[in-house]
């Protein structure tokens, strides 16, 4: 699915662009697993995914920051 969008989404010309976020975003998927487990064991599953959750929402909005810019 997260290939189908980019290549649905992205226009031609930065296809190849995107592809290849994509292609880091996953390959950086083992690293995330190991980031949850060690807070998992440090501060308990309930916190972890907490802390992983505020993580994931901070990342969004610094993107849209940056893309979008402060103004809409």
């Amino acid at each position: 699915m997260q290939t189908t969008l980019i290549l649905t989404e992205a226009p031609a010309q930065l296809r190849s662009r995107a592809m290849g976020i994509v292609t880091v975003c996953i390959g950086t998927g083992p690293f995330g697993v190991l980031a949850i487990g060690a807070l998992s064991e440090a501060i308990g599953p309930p916190a972890a995914i907490l802390v992983m959750a505020l993580i994931g929402l901070t990342a969004l909005v610094l993107v849209q920051v940056r893309v979008l810019g402060t103004h809409r």
